[in-house]
């Protein structure tokens, strides 16, 4: 693209000057040339010969062109940032949500460790210590009906 504006624009000058001007060449293309020549007269080289006007023409088409091109690039890399910057907020939020139902899952299992702790029965709620006490309430009040019994004879 830069070849054709240079190309062109060496066109546009070289057109633009004076009827008595020489031919001249682009400094970086020797076989690029251009010169006035008159209507109906010979080329002095072998090629396509533009009018001023369309050189100045193609020349600012090669110039818009080059332009909407950079700013398609422009607005592609931008977009293409935007997304990625989008990308890396989706996997953020990801992460987070994924840490916050660990430690929801986290919470429900202590939770439910703590239940199954006071679920099981306490040394008071055995049914076989209630069993001791009778017992022994028993045994005891039979060893003082025993005792009076005695202290009645």
């Amino acid at each position: 693209m830069p070849i054709l504006k240079r190309w062109l624009a060496s066109w546009c000058v070289l057109l633009a000057g004076s009827a008595h001007a020489a031919v001249e060449c682009d400094p970086d293309f020797p076989d690029r040339c251009s010169a006035p020549i008159e209507a109906g007269a010979p080329a002095p080289y072998a090629g396509q010969v533009l009018t001023t006007e369309l050189a100045k023409t193609l020349g600012q088409k090669a110039s818009a062109a080059a332009a909407r091109q950079a700013l398609a690039v422009r607005t592609a890399t931008r977009a293409a940032a935007v997304d990625h910057r989008y990308q890396l907020d989706l996997v953020a939020a990801d992460t987070r949500a994924c840490e916050q139902r660990e430690l929801v899952q986290q919470d429900r299992a202590e939770r439910a460790e703590q239940a199954v702790k006071d679920a099981e029965p306490g040394v008071l709620d055995h049914p076989l210590f209630w069993a001791l006490i009778g017992v022994s309430v028993m045994a005891g009040a039979f060893a003082l009906a025993a005792g009076e019994i005695k202290g009645l004879k």
